[in-house]
Formats: C-alpha cells, structure tokens, sequence
C-alpha cells in the first residue's frame, strides 16, 4: 500500500499533471482543479517496489508524475503500463475499494506518483457551500446560452414521459424536477435488434443507458469467451461508472431479448452540465455511487 510519508511541492509541473488528471475524472472546472491540487500528496517509489497488491484496500487516487508503473492482474495476467499523466483508482476517490491488480515500479529511475486520499478529497466536497463554486469558466467557456426555443406539446409530452423515468432512478431521485426536466432533454432514444452492441469493450466511456423495453446483458471476455455477469431489464440502467472518468469500458453490452430492446442514452456531457451548476445534485450523485461503490467492495472481499 501507498506510504504516507509525502509531501507535496508544489510547482507548475506538478499542478500540470494533476489539471490532467482532474479534467478527465472530475466534474470540477479549471478553478476547482486548482483548489484540489495542492491537496495531492507526492512520492517517490525505487525501481522494483510494490505498490499495493491484490486484496490491499485502496483509498488514493494515484497519478503517475514521472516513471512507469505496471498493473497485473493475477486472474488473467493482464498488464496495464501506467505513464506520466495516468491515474488509477478513480473510485476510491468515493470509497474505500479493494485492489484488483499488483502495481510494480518498472522504470529504472523509479517513479514519482502524486496521490490523493478519498476521505481528504470527500472533505474537499463538503466544504463547498454554494453553487456559485461549480460556476467555471470550464463550463461557461464551453456553452453559449441561447433562448431556449418553443417546444411543441408533443415534444413536451415526451419530455415529460422521460423525466418521469429518471424520477424513479436512483441517481436522479433528490434533484429537482426542474433538473430532470433539463436532463430528459438531451436524452436520445434507441432502438436495437437481437444481439445487438449498446457499446463494446474498449469503447469510450461516454454515456449512461436506461432500458425502456427488453433485456439487455452486461458480458466479460474470460478466458477467451463472452460470458453474461448482469442482465439489465426495464427500468434498470447501466454504464454509471461513465460519469466518473473517462476510462474506456470494461467488457460489452448486448440485447438479449428476441422482440429487441429500446434504451434511453444520457450523455456525459449533458449531466456534467447539471452537476456544475447545482452543488444538491453533486452531492445526491456521490453519495450514491458512494454506496454502491461500497456494497461492491464488500462482495469482492467475502
């Protein structure tokens, strides 16, 4: 596991890194990157050192400053080469996890790694009292506000009709009507075949899905062969983990049922833009994948 005996100097090459990082996993503006990153402690492992092994209990995210790092995963040998720039255990930033994979300082000259500690990052949040914080110029340089132009009733109706399906999603249940509303407007309707592919393996993590109609199966390559680990049916949704980082997707999922499935596809970008402006609807989310990232860890561990 990570030593605790760091310090962070902070520097311009330093705070380059972390702004990567923090752009691709957070939801937080440039001014915001700003403020976490001198909450990032920093390390310097010798070639050959362990940084943490399957079993050990991860609470940092960890970014690569300089070096090189090899992930292995003992149940199917795979590795994973971490660089400057990339960053591991994105959910711990929410909750204590179990490692997955051995993590191995390989470069000659060691590695420095930057990490922060979940709970000092969850502290990090509360301490924000208004929405005023999550106005950035990382949004507000982004969008142009326009008239928001006349819908039609039928455009209304439909609308409506989807806001009522994120009304009794988890995730969307504490905002206010007003959000879900906005959110159902940039939702888009799919329609798939039998054995068709809502996303695959390696592709970028850029939406989340819920089922309308049908079933729809979550499936993992092991040892050679597509096999089902979840099945998703109405009402259910999937590919959360989208709205946490930008890491392309584990594994693929397919529609099982032979009348087909119909899904509901929320963009990441849409629901940053909620999150940015409203501080409930930040907390109500981490929260939630708090806890579920918690019941998951407990799974793995028994």
């Amino acid at each position: 596991m990570l030593p605790l005996e760091s310090s962070y100097r902070e520097n311009p090459s330093n705070l380059t890194v972390v702004r990567k990082a923090l752009t691709n996993i957070t939801y937080l503006g440039p001014s915001q990157d700003r403020n976490i990153a001198p909450l990032f402690e920093e390390s310097h492992f010798a070639q050959d050192s362990v940084l943490f092994r399957p079993g050990d209990l991860s609470t940092h995210l960890v970014v690569v400053k300089s070096g090189e790092v090899i992930l292995t995963e003992s149940s199917n040998a795979r590795k994973l080469v971490m660089r400057e720039g990339d960053y591991y255990g994105v959910s711990s930033l929410l909750v204590p996890r179990v490692h997955k994979y051995e993590g191995i300082v390989v470069a000659d000259k060691g590695a420095d790694l930057l990490h922060l500690e979940g709970a000092t990052f969850r502290d990090f949040l509360q301490s924000l009292r208004t929405d005023n914080h999550f106005v950035t110029e990382r949004y507000t340089s982004s969008y142009t506000i326009e008239p928001k132009p006349e819908l039609s009733d039928e455009e209304k109706e439909r609308r409506l009709g989807k806001a009522a399906v994120l009304a009794k999603i988890e995730i969307f249940k504490d905002i206010t009507g007003q959000d879900r509303e906005e959110i159902a407007g940039t939702m888009e309707d799919q329609r798939l075949q039998v054995d068709g592919v809502v996303y695959n393996d390696g592709d970028e993590g850029d939406a989340l899905y819920i089922v309308q109609e049908g079933e729809i199966m979550a499936q993992l390559l092991l040892d050679g062969e597509w096999q089902t680990v979840q099945s998703y049916q109405a009402g259910d949704y999937f590919g959360e983990m989208a709205l946490l980082s930008d890491k392309p997707r584990n594994g693929r999922t397919i529609v099982h049922s032979p009348e087909g499935a119909s899904t509901l596809r929320l963009p990441k970008e849409a629901f940053e833009r909620v999150l940015a402006n409203n501080l409930t609807a930040m907390r109500s989310f981490v929260n939630i994948m708090s806890r579920r990232l918690a019941e998951q860890s407990k799974s793995e561990m028994n």
